[in-house]
């Protein structure tokens, strides 16, 4: 008996990489990623697969927070309940892309059952590592460091979301060009290809000037991304934030008692006014088809469920040429009460799987016969038809029962 040859067992030893569950990017891809520089790009292929969809399809990617258990039970508990909601993301709600925030302990429990759907269908989802400041909580990138960098590259994550300007608002289209170019943001940025990892440039907007941002800003922004960052990223969030206005709503409600009926009636014929003047799609950035075709542009979506709040953000976004939707946090209903991940896994199921579905939501059936000389309603029409059989006695009383010649022992029977 003969020895194999080397080529046949190489590929041998590549197939059995190939299907290594549980490790990470470097190590699963020897022959294609066997430095961080090559596992950056093959991360940047997987995210632009799932993130840009070759049918011009809004993606749909969830923001989800793990809390940090402190109790040592509750903390074995949760990695069964990481596992789950990791394995609900891919099979069930076919996320697109999870971006992660919590603990590295958590991130690194959901990339491994990630890897574990390695040759399976559906595939791995890609896991993308966020700040737990990230969309406008006024810290962004602050928290990022060198090890923090290495060790999410160490957990299996694929990318981090790293916010312009420091977390905080862009005024306006030049501030965005110039916290693109910025030296804090442009070396973290290149740390973070270093160890492997895709970063995602995420710029936060102010809701009264979001309408402003054209086709041409949207461009100019990702141009200086590219410039200063030295190649082009693999995707860009404009993260549009509401304005809160609590010390008027505050003042408002006090004044409340003091309006008359003519006040109210004329707020509210100021607020039908101010609603038709500022449609949702005229408070959202606008992006360019060319551009949403070459690079994954995201919008962020932090509609309260219910009301159908989610799919309207979701198709405004679609409206203004988004390519994808991150679906945050905020979308979940009491995500700040130390949310149970079962439940955050069957919200995403059910509302991911509804705003992906092509069927109807408001489905409705009512045939009419148009045929010349005969314009009747066909439903209307058989129900009084039906009540004057009835009626006329023809099928008999409930009251009489069977006939005398039912015969039960003998196989006969009343009903279907």
């Amino acid at each position: 008996m003969t020895k194999p040859r080397l080529p046949l067992l190489a590929a041998t030893a590549a197939l059995a990489l190939l299907c290594s569950p549980r490790a990470p990017a470097v190590e699963a891809f020897p022959a294609l990623a066997s430095t961080p520089s090559e596992s950056s790009q093959l991360a940047k292929l997987m995210l632009r697969q799932s993130l840009l969809s070759p049918s011009g399809k809004l993606t749909l990617s969830p923001e989800i927070i793990i809390p940090e258990p402190t109790d040592p039970t509750a903390m074995l508990l949760q990695t069964t309940e990481i596992q789950k909601l990791s394995e609900t993301l891919r099979t069930k709600a076919k996320s697109n892309v999870a971006f992660i925030a919590g603990s590295l302990g958590s991130l690194r429990t959901m990339c491994a059952e990630q890897e574990d759907a390695r040759g399976s269908f559906p595939g791995p989802v890609p896991v993308v590592y966020c700040s737990s400041n990230s969309g406008g909580g006024g810290k962004g990138s602050a928290e990022w460091t060198e090890e923090r960098l290495t060790e999410a590259a160490d957990a299996g994550a694929c990318g981090v979301l790293l916010t312009l300007n420091g977390g905080s608002e862009l005024d306006d289209a030049a501030e965005g060009k110039d916290a693109a170019g910025d030296g804090a943001f442009v070396e973290l940025f290149k740390l973070a290809l270093s160890k492997g990892l895709q970063p995602i440039p995420e710029a936060v907007i102010p809701e009264a000037t979001a309408g402003e941002w054209g086709e041409g800003e949207v461009q100019a922004l990702v141009d200086a991304l590219t410039e200063g960052c030295g190649e082009e990223p693999v995707g860009v969030v404009l993260s549009v934030i509401a304005e809160e206005d609590d010390d008027e709503g505050e003042g408002k409600e006090d004044d409340k008692d003091e309006e008359t009926p003519a006040d109210e009636d004329a707020d509210e014929g100021e607020e039908e006014e101010s609603e038709e003047e500022a449609p949702a799609s005229a408070l959202l950035p606008t992006v360019a088809k060319p551009l949403s075709k070459s690079i994954p542009i995201l919008g962020s979506v932090r509609a309260p469920a219910g009301g159908g709040r989610i799919g309207t953000g979701v198709s405004s976004l679609r409206g203004c040429g988004f390519t994808g939707a991150i679906l945050r946090c905020e979308c979940v209903p009491g995500y700040r009460l130390n949310p149970d991940l079962e439940e955050v896994g069957s919200f995403w199921s059910a509302a991911i799987s509804d705003l992906k579905s092509t069927r109807s939501k408001s489905f409705g059936f009512r045939a009419k016969v148009a045929n010349k000389g005969l314009s009747k309603d066909v439903p209307g029409e058989w129900m009084k038809y039906q009540k004057s059989v009835m009626e006329s006695g023809a099928l008999g009383s409930p009251e009489e029962g069977p006939g005398g010649d039912f015969d039960s022992d003998g196989g006969d029977y009343q009903g279907f």
